[in-house]
């Protein structure tokens, strides 16, 4: 574990050409960064999502990013993930 691994400067990116490490993960951040917001915003004061919540972040994430390229094949993936981030953030 002494040894240091060679500086990262391109990456592989799902299912499209790789880029500058840095470029990558400014864009998943800014894709991730808006998801937690609405996730939050859903929540209030709530440890879980209302009802209708999920629905209501897959509309406003695809209307925000239309034809951001889908990384799973789940068509629920929107709503799994922000469940996820939800009893995430209420452990917080």
């Amino acid at each position: 574990m002494g040894h240091r691994l060679p500086p990262v400067r391109v990456a592989p990116r799902c299912r499209r050409t790789g880029g500058p490490v840095g470029a990558l993960i400014g864009e998943q951040l800014g894709y991730l960064r808006p998801f937690e917001s609405l996730v939050r915003a859903e929540m209030g004061d709530s440890a879980t999502l209302p009802e209708g919540a999920a629905v209501r972040i897959r509309a406003a994430t695809e209307a925000r990013f239309p034809g951001y390229p889908r990384v799973a094949p789940q068509r629920n993936l929107i709503e799994r993930n922000a469940e996820a981030l939800a009893r995430e953030s209420a452990r917080r």
